[in-house]
């Protein structure tokens, strides 16, 4: 299992490390162990860094040796680092370059889990798709609908780019095609 890593984005670090100990702790059976036990494990897992910022956290004598007070710990000094202001600039500046329309959706989606911004994730995602995507001429396509939501917006750029997948397939077969036809003349 990988280790934590505290600095840099820790808000973000710990939310994923945090959901690869619980998938770990289910897998390997460690969470039906004796707490003490799971507490071990857990220490043993988050890497030394993390473990440094352990040893700075005092724990009542009901806390000692359980693993939730330790996990609420770890939330405690990791979730209040996350600059909620931050997270929406990088969302807000999030462009496409050159990768494909999915693997882009999936960086915007993961960037919006950390705005805080539930109930304005899908149009938010939607607006950096328009103002994101590679293509001038598929972003003019976007907005000439005046009722563009996610979905729609997705269905479009996938078109746009299948069909330019498309063609350059036939551009390279039509070159294939035209070589072939010289090597016989």
């Amino acid at each position: 299992m990988e280790h934590m890593k505290p600095m840099g984005r820790v808000a973000e670090n710990w939310m994923k490390w945090r959901q690869r100990w619980n998938l770990y702790a289910k897998a390997s059976g460690a969470d039906e162990k004796d707490e003490e036990i799971q507490c071990a494990i857990f220490l043993h897992t988050i890497g030394e860094e993390a473990l440094e910022i352990y040893d700075t956290f005092t724990f009542t004598e009901t806390e000692q040796d359980k693993i939730e007070p330790l996990i609420q710990k770890f939330e405690s000094y990791c979730t209040p680092r996350k600059n909620t202001t931050y997270e929406r600039y990088i969302l807000n500046t999030c462009v496409q370059n050159g990768r494909k329309l999915d693997a882009f959706i999936l960086n915007l989606r993961n960037k919006a889990k950390t705005c805080e911004s539930e109930s304005l994730t899908d149009s938010l995602i939607k607006d950096r798709i328009v103002s994101g995507i590679d293509s001038n001429s598929i972003r003019e396509r976007l907005l000439r609908d005046n009722d563009l939501t996610l979905e729609k917006a997705i269905i479009i750029v996938r078109a746009a780019e299948t069909s330019k997948t498309q063609v350059q397939k036939l551009n390279n077969l039509s070159l294939e095609v035209e070589s072939i036809h010289k090597n016989f003349e």
